[in-house]
């Protein structure tokens, strides 16, 4: 079953592949072809079902194109993010009401698990397990369809005496809103994480990822989860501040939770916010101090904490106390094993700039034409950034998967992308 020479590794067959990897001496082939297999093969072991573990509020969203004087009128603003209230209730029959609304699977955490299964592509289904409270009605059946054709492994725990959570996601511009009622999400209770069969999910998981929304209705699993995955040196939790107003009205649970976070995501006013509350005595407007300052919080456990701050078009930033994490040296040059093709004009966009405890990474420049909403591009960047995390890759690869991933779904309308991804592993 032999092969010429010279030929490339993505011509062989896969029976040939196959053979290979039971017997590598009867493949014909060079010496770095062979090294080429040997590391794939390698990393579609570290792909295995339940790898990821994404606990949250699933959401049905619903979308809509309206003026600056929808905003004003249910008192919202541009860019932000809050939960619902008595006067907001009108909003969802109002924008339903409108031609052009539309559907999709949502919730922060659900959008980033989302995001990374389609990274891993269609090849390895149900690396990720997403986990979430919904009601008893259609809504939730349509949630899990949209989120099992993702190929995410879906353990809904059901609450019948509260609706389905939905979100407005009220698009002005380039501008999104977020306002989210969330019904049967709020009732998550630590009883679904105890049961015999979610056990085995966390237990098998090497990766936890939980958006601070969730705070708001189950802290205790959340506590819970982050603990566990703390008390393993072969497990990582992360955690996104999702908005500047959870660090102010959830701050007890957010900071029970906070000493166990080994990566930590936000953007840049949720970032300043969490600093404010929490009185760091640092230059608010250097994002790259703001960074490092909360990189360098307590920390349980050996590893030190990695901060990603997001700033829109702008550079992300990264921090981290000794630039050292748990899967790679954040100051290691991009790993020539991983085999990664990403198809953009020009190849010099991502060249990050060092300072001795921060790193900063330019975005992909995305034509104001091309821009359709920014809803979901930071749950974008998350869910592209745990991809290649996951897999042990350096910091670099996490970062350029998570800038690709936010600028597929900038193009489009919330958080949607092509179906299928330019990322090649």
């Amino acid at each position: 079953m032999a092969s010429s020479k010279g030929s490339s590794v993505m011509q062989q067959t896969a029976k040939a592949a196959k053979n290979f990897y039971k017997n590598p001496d009867v493949w014909d082939c060079s010496p770095q072809e062979r090294d080429l297999i040997q590391r794939r093969a390698a990393l579609r072991k570290k792909l295995k079902k339940g790898l990821v573990l994404g606990v949250g509020n699933p959401l049905l969203d619903i979308s809509c194109h309206m003026g600056p004087e929808f905003l004003k009128k249910y008192d919202l603003k541009a860019n932000n993010a809050i939960l619902a209230e008595e006067k907001h209730m009108p909003m969802y029959e109002e924008m339903k009401a409108m031609p052009e609304v539309e559907y999709s699977a949502g919730g922060a955490t659900q959008n980033s698990m989302r995001v990374m299964q389609w990274i891993m592509t269609n090849k390895h289904k149900q690396v990720g397990t997403f986990m979430g409270c919904v009601g008893k009605d259609d809504n939730a059946r349509i949630l899990q369809e949209k989120a099992e054709q993702a190929g995410l492994r879906i353990e809904y725990q059901v609450y019948s005496k509260q609706p389905t959570g939905t979100c407005a996601v009220v698009v002005t511009g380039e501008d999104r809103s977020l306002c989210a009622n969330l019904g049967a999400a709020n009732h998550f209770t630590i009883d679904h994480i105890h049961e015999p069969c979610n056990k085995a999910i966390i237990e098998k998981a090497n990766f936890a990822y939980i958006s601070a929304f969730f705070l708001t209705a189950s802290a205790e699993s959340a506590l819970e989860i982050a603990k566990q995955f703390a008390a393993r040196d072969d497990k990582t939790f992360s955690m996104n501040l999702a908005a500047p107003f959870l660090a102010q009205v959830y701050t007890k649970q957010l900071m029970s939770v906070f000493p166990y976070i080994d990566i930590l995501f936000g953007n840049d006013e949720e970032f300043v916010t969490f600093a404010k509350v929490n009185n760091l005595e640092i230059d608010m407007k250097d994002h790259e101090a703001v960074a490092k300052a909360v990189s360098k919080m307590e920390h349980v456990g050996k590893h030190k904490r990695i901060a990603v701050l997001t700033q829109g078009k702008n550079p992300v930033i990264v921090a981290c106390g000794f630039l050292q994490c748990r899967h790679g040296n954040l100051l290691k040059t991009e790993s020539p094993d991983l085999e990664l093709t990403v198809r953009y004009n020009e190849e010099d966009w991502f060249d990050p700039v060092s300072s001795d405890d921060v790193k900063i990474f330019p975005v992909i420049p995305i034509p104001k034409e091309m821009i359709y909403d920014t809803n979901g591009c930071g749950d974008a960047f998350v869910g592209g950034f745990l991809a290649m995390y996951c897999l042990g890759k350096p910091i670099e690869c996490a970062v350029k998967c998570g800038i690709y991933c936010a600028s597929e779904v900038i193009q489009r309308s919330g958080c949607t992308y092509p179906e299928k991804s330019n990322w090649r592993f």
